[in-house]
């Protein structure tokens, strides 16, 4: 990790990380700069010694169908996780693994930037209800556009949580660099080891190059475009990552970044990210969260049918 120092804010210190309660008190009202707070909401915070476990409780409590939770990701495994417990998304549960939560080596940064995340998550779902958004209800997938549109909502929110956690971390810590002392935005978090999504996101593109290229222009079974559907969802979720971490570092975009922009798969998905991007940008505004959610949604869709239509769909 950088250097990083403490920056005290409204007159008060940082809470000690080892109580996520506490950290959480601290990070909500700075969530408040980037996004209003719903009128009703209730989120409960755990740290789970069984992450696993702890997630599929929350998954029946309730009431999602989704089967065994699994921290493994395409770009590495994830160590928080939020459920919505009720229909109108105005109760939630934001889990976190309590190995890496208590681990020596996770930094207090890394901690307030994970939940700072995870709590933006029941935050922006409740924010869409309130608006009478109809979005975040689409849950089941039958078409390709059905599966097209789920992956942008989910690309695009965890864009959205990311760019609120670079918010916070903007606020509570600096960092030491060769221009002075400057706000810690979240494309450093994981500079110090590596451990960061434009990374990740190159090597989810050589992971998957042969087998895109061996696919592409040919006449897919219905159980390879579930698979290519499948992994596009998870390869935009990780450009998400990848984009708020550039935008963070005052970069135009995870696109900006070479290795990126030249690899075969992300000249492949270029055109289809920039329009999810050029989508956001133009909607991303509070005020008229449903019919943004809608506009987002409809670019989108269309952006990635056009991309698998280069795969036989």
């Amino acid at each position: 990790m950088p250097d990083l120092t403490l920056q005290t804010h409204e007159g008060d210190g940082l809470p000690p990380a080892t109580s996520a309660d506490a950290l959480s008190l601290t990070i909500e009202p700075l969530l408040d700069r980037h996004a209003p707070r719903p009128r009703r909401l209730s989120v409960t915070v755990i740290v789970a010694a069984d992450f696993a476990a702890a997630v599929d409780e929350a998954y029946r409590v309730g009431g999602h169908d989704f089967g065994p939770f699994g921290a493994a990701r395409l770009g590495g495994d994830v160590n928080g996780k939020t459920v919505p417990i009720s229909a109108d998304h105005a109760s939630a549960r934001v889990i976190i693994d309590a190995n890496w939560w208590t681990r020596q080596s996770t930094a207090d940064a890394q901690r307030a930037g994970l939940l700072a995340h995870e709590l933006f998550h029941p935050r922006l779902d409740r924010l869409r209800v309130e608006a009478g958004s109809a979005e975040h209800l689409a849950r089941t997938v039958h078409t390709p556009a059905d599966g097209a549109r789920w992956s942008v909502r989910n690309a695009v929110d965890e864009l959205r949580c990311d760019l609120a956690a670079d918010s916070v971390l903007k606020q509570m810590f600096t960092v030491q660099t060769p221009r002075g002392i400057l706000p810690l935005p979240l494309g450093l978090l994981g500079s110090e080891d590596d451990n960061n999504y434009l990374g990740a996101t190159l090597d989810a593109f050589d992971h998957l190059h042969d087998e895109w290229s061996s696919l592409l222009g040919q006449t897919l079974t219905g159980e390879q475009q579930s698979l290519v559907a499948r992994q596009t969802g998870s390869l935009l979720t990780l450009l998400a990552h990848a984009e708020a971490e550039a935008r963070s570092l005052d970069a135009p975009g995870a696109f900006a970044i070479p290795g990126i922009a030249e690899h075969p798969v992300g000249t492949l998905l270029h055109s289809t990210w920039q329009q999810i991007c050029d989508a956001y940008d133009e909607y991303a505004g509070w005020q008229t969260v449903a019919a943004s959610d809608t506009a987002i949604a409809d670019a989108g869709q269309e952006a990635v049918l056009n991309l698998w239509r280069h795969f036989g769909f």
